[in-house]
């Protein structure tokens, strides 16, 4: 029943905000600006997105060491993939973190709660690298640069509360920082290729991309469907742009990730089916 209820809760938030999209953008103008994207920097923004998930991967490894849970790192790329499979392609049933957790605790015989505070730290420390840049971003854009303090405050804040809620995992706070500095910016970089694809130039494309980064975050959508959009749409608006573009670029970015997220389909059951338990002993890192 919950699992049901999620999804109509997702399902109706996208309903509304294509009803908002629908109502507020000319079709046509944006069907003609998807359908000349050079191919070429499309091809782009993919490696690029799909190495931040490389990335990532590796950052989840950082933070899995306190508990000797380490796979070799192409296991944890693919267990990555079925995770980004999960989130977007079943957003009623295992999420990606669940299957994180059920796989790495089956598989090494860690407790659930100390692999919970690990993908709690992953997720985190990916929050604060978006805020950092956006923040950053948006005292680039309009040279108030009181914006960039707030984001090395916020860098610094992720530390100071990893190490001080999470003593375990003291020592890999810094280090999982500095990767997901540079996963958001490898994301960043394959936004960037979208912008060429779609001839679109500006600082404020990246920051409103970054901030609709953090609003894909909600729970309530489907892979970021619909949130990116909006803030595209209410942001180009605001600042008295052209919002197509800027919804084009939300909806390849889309694309690009549920293109690389199929790469875990096979992936999935697999993990969820644990052959063997392994000894609490260290295994290779990164």
């Amino acid at each position: 029943m919950w699992a049901a209820a999620r999804i109509l809760v997702r399902l109706l938030f996208l309903a509304g905000a294509l009803a908002l999209l629908l109502g507020a953008l000319d079709l046509d103008v944006l069907g003609r600006e998807l359908a000349q994207a050079s191919s070429l920097w499309l091809g782009a923004a993919l490696l690029l997105f799909n190495g931040s998930q490389a990335l990532s991967a590796v950052r989840l490894q950082v933070l899995l060491r306190p508990l000797q849970a380490l796979p070799p790192i192409g296991e944890q790329l693919r267990l990555y993939y079925a995770g980004m499979f999960c989130n977007l392609y079943l957003p009623g049933g295992i999420g990606g973190d669940g299957l994180k957790a059920y796989w790495l605790g089956r598989r090494f015989s860690v407790g659930l709660g100390a692999l919970i505070r690990a993908l709690v730290l992953d997720r985190a420390a990916g929050l604060a690298a978006l805020g950092a840049l956006a923040l950053g971003l948006a005292a680039l854009w309009n040279g108030a640069w009181a914006w960039a303090a707030a984001g090395a405050g916020a860098l610094l804040l992720y530390p100071a509360l990893a190490n001080g809620l999470f003593p375990r995992f003291r020592g890999t706070a810094l280090p999982a920082l500095g990767i997901s500095l540079g996963v958001q910016v490898l994301q960043g970089a394959s936004a960037w290729a979208l912008m060429q694809a779609l001839g679109l130039e500006g600082t404020l494309y990246l920051l409103l991309f970054y901030l609709s980064a953090i609003a894909a975050l909600a729970p309530v959508t489907i892979g970021g469907l619909g949130a990116r959009e909006l803030v595209f749409l209410y942001g180009l608006t605001w600042t008295g742009h052209p919002p197509g573009g800027g919804v084009a670029l939300g909806l390849l970015f889309f694309a690009v990730t549920g293109i690389s997220a199929l790469a875990g389909w096979p992936l999935v059951g697999r993990f969820l089916r644990v052959e063997h338990r392994a000894d609490p002993a260290p295994h290779r890192g990164p």
